[in-house]
């Protein structure tokens, strides 16, 4: 039976359920969007850390750990039906 697989990411643990990012063909697909949806948020921590220290300010999030922290991202497996 043929399987899609959806990456999945939610912006708060505490709030909320995940919202789908896509759907795959395949695993490494689905891995694939998660890693690029991950990447985006780095580069989103990196400007905040340097606009802060442009403000000569101490960021919110002194680590990417920390800015992602409350973050989650996952797949979810679904078997098709015929």
């Amino acid at each position: 039976m043929e399987k899609v697989y959806e990456a999945l990411y939610s912006p708060s643990t505490w709030e909320g359920t995940p919202m789908t990012l896509s759907i795959h063909k395949t695993l490494q697909g689905a891995e694939k969007a998660i890693k690029e949806n991950k990447e985006r948020w780095l580069k989103k921590w990196q400007d905040q850390v340097k606009d802060c220290k442009e403000l000569d300010m101490e960021p919110p999030y002194p680590t990417f750990e920390e800015y992602i922290e409350d973050r989650w991202w996952g797949i979810n497996e679904t078997e098709l039906k015929e």
